[in-house]
């Protein structure tokens, strides 16, 4: 299911960066194997210790990130992306191409999790859309985030591998400093302050916050209803 743990972030980085290197790669395809996207972070790691929810708060993710790095990335999603496979992934890809099928959804307050991404969130989505979908934890089809923005096209699932590699043609035609500058002009003006991931960050820690992420992590593991 492509879930999130410490070693798919070791590697997502590593890759971000020798992408960065390439000087003859102008553009890169993000897509997955698998039934999903990504499902967010690997809950089993976290009930066992293993990574705790607040390291979506630490510069790790910043690296693992499609944004950590000065080329463009389109999106090839032909699977559910969940949580932080929503929000440090898709989310963070230039130009997005999903699968009809395909479901974007927010689900950490349904495990005791405070919703984290919220200033990248609200940069590409309407504030009444990102808010219902942090509050209720509900997943939004394809179609309605082509509606409001979150994604570019929505496709038969055999076509949005080909949807996608056509689009990094496109963009592989021009000047590569052109484009990178037209893009890092883009993510500028639409990034969140600083001051907005710092009280995220902080909020995360709150030990009552904490407190509700492990007693949801371990019902979700033990398949049971958390009683809040």
């Amino acid at each position: 299911m492509n879930a999130i743990n410490l070693e798919m972030m070791e590697e997502m980085a590593s890759a971000w960066a020798r992408l960065d290197r390439d000087a003859e790669a102008r553009v890169a395809v993000l897509t997955a194997n698998g039934r999903a996207f990504c499902t967010g972070l690997d809950m089993k790691d976290i009930a066992a210790g293993r990574m705790n929810h607040s390291i979506l708060t630490t510069a790790t993710p910043n690296r693992f990130s499609p944004a950590s790095q000065s080329k463009p990335v389109i999106g090839a999603i032909t699977g559910p992306a969940i949580g932080a496979g929503l929000d440090f992934v898709a989310m963070d890809c230039d130009i997005v191409v999903a699968a009809e099928h395909v479901t974007f959804g927010m689900p950490e307050v349904g495990v005791g999790m405070a919703s984290l991404g919220s200033p990248f969130a609200a940069a590409r989505v309407p504030r009444a859309v990102v808010m219902e979908m942090f509050l209720t934890g509900e997943p939004i089809t394809a179609q309605r985030a082509q509606e409001i923005g979150l994604i570019n096209y929505v496709t038969a699932s055999d076509q949005v591998l080909p949807k996608a590699m056509a689009l990094a043609q496109k963009v592989a035609e021009h000047a590569p400093n052109a484009v990178r500058q037209s893009r890092r002009n883009l993510l500028d003006a639409c990034t969140a302050p600083p001051a907005s991931r710092d009280s995220e960050t902080a909020a995360a820690r709150k030990p009552d916050i904490q407190q509700s992420a492990t007693k949801g992590v371990e019902a979700f593991v033990n398949k049971r209803r958390a009683v809040w």
